[in-house]
């Protein structure tokens, strides 16, 4: 259960990914977190005990399993929805390398919430064993807590929002400044395509305010972009506008000076 600590934050709030492989498996992996919950609830440790990888069983105390079963309510949940279900299916490739799996569940109860999260291995033959869990008590819904705000946001949510809005208007800024300069068709067609998108891809998490990853070779349309999984924390991506950049500084001058050229 402590491996699963470092797992926590990104499973509570990035929560993007909807499953990467193709096969109806996709399907049973909530009903395999749901039984596991249910084994809490009922105070089943013995078939809880059962799916534990060794590793995890040698540090894993019954009360450990209490604690986790205590933040569960005794009562039926009213609504169980998959925040996260990320599949990773090496085997494929490999021949010999287990299948693994993130998931996340909301629980609600009523007016109480609560995250069950895991990371498990799967072989070929169905072999489950699980690397870690955690069942955390949360303080509203996620939708609630990953909902778009402005309330109580630092500096940089501001800069981050103010660059995702003043990207794309330079972006179009740019793109129409190179279709109204004369030059000779394939070459506006390179550059408007080179304006288009940004390079070196950074993505924003506005609910924690914590960059989520940059991708050095990944293109982003306009230099910005902006997701909201349903459960998930609204993701705000930023990327280098180098091809507009590099135009500007060639043609921006000429144009404005009155003085255009093909170049």
């Amino acid at each position: 259960m402590g491996q699963i600590r470092a797992f926590l934050p990104a499973l509570i709030t990035l929560m993007l990914f909807t499953g990467c492989s193709p096969d109806a498996a996709l399907n049973t992996y909530p009903e395999f977190g749901k039984s596991l919950v249910a084994d809490l609830q009922a105070r089943n440790f013995e078939a809880v005990e059962a799916k534990l990888d060794l590793a995890l069983k040698r540090t894993t105390t019954r009360a450990k399993l209490l604690e986790m079963a205590q933040v569960l309510p005794a009562t039926a949940p009213t609504s169980v929805r998959v925040a996260q279900l990320h599949v990773m299916s090496t085997w494929q490739l490999a021949g010999s390398e287990p299948r693994r799996v993130w998931l996340a569940l909301q629980y609600q109860f009523t007016d109480t919430w609560v995250l069950a999260t895991f990371v498990w291995r799967e072989n070929e033959r169905g072999f489950q064993a699980i690397d870690g869990f955690q069942i955390t008590p949360l303080p509203a819904s996620l939708e609630t807590i990953n909902r778009f705000t402005l309330l109580d946001k630092g500096l940089t949510h501001h800069v981050v929002l103010g660059l995702a809005v003043a990207l794309p208007l330079f972006t179009v800024f740019v793109l129409v400044l190179c279709l109204t300069i004369s030059m000779p068709r394939r070459r506006r067609a390179l550059w408007a395509l080179a304006i288009l998108f940004g390079v070196i891809v950074l993505r924003f998490n506005w609910t924690n305010g914590v960059v989520v990853d940059w991708q050095p070779l990944s293109f982003q349309l306009f230099s910005a972009g902006y997701a909201h999984p349903e459960l998930g924390p609204p993701i705000i991506s930023l990327a280098l506008p180098l091809g507009a950049i590099i135009f500007l500084s060639r043609h921006g001058w000429t144009r404005f000076a009155g003085h255009p050229q093909s170049t």
